[in-house]
């Protein structure tokens, strides 16, 4: 890929990233299962944290694809979420 679409993808990951964690923090977020999400939500932070720290340190080594790799964990994980929970 070239590299300003990398970066553009990098910069959309990271913002649908910031907004998808600040949906799923929110107990209104499981319409479905509430208990269960309860104990699904603890692995959130951690999910998050991680996979955008893993992108920060991919973007670092100038390693863009690790970096996408990275910042579209957290998003496929609100998607099962979203499919499981809402």
């Amino acid at each position: 890929m070239k590299f300003k679409i990398q970066i553009s993808l990098i910069i959309v990951l990271f913002l649908l990233n910031v907004s998808s964690y600040i949906w799923t923090f929110f107990d209104s977020f499981a319409l479905q299962n509430k208990e269960v999400y309860g104990i699904i939500s603890i692995f959130n932070d951690f999910i998050f944290v991680v996979c955008f720290l893993a992108g920060l340190r991919g973007l670092k080594r100038a390693k863009f694809n690790s970096s996408i790799l990275f910042l579209s964990i957290p998003l496929i994980y609100t998607l099962f979420l979203i499919l499981n929970f809402r």
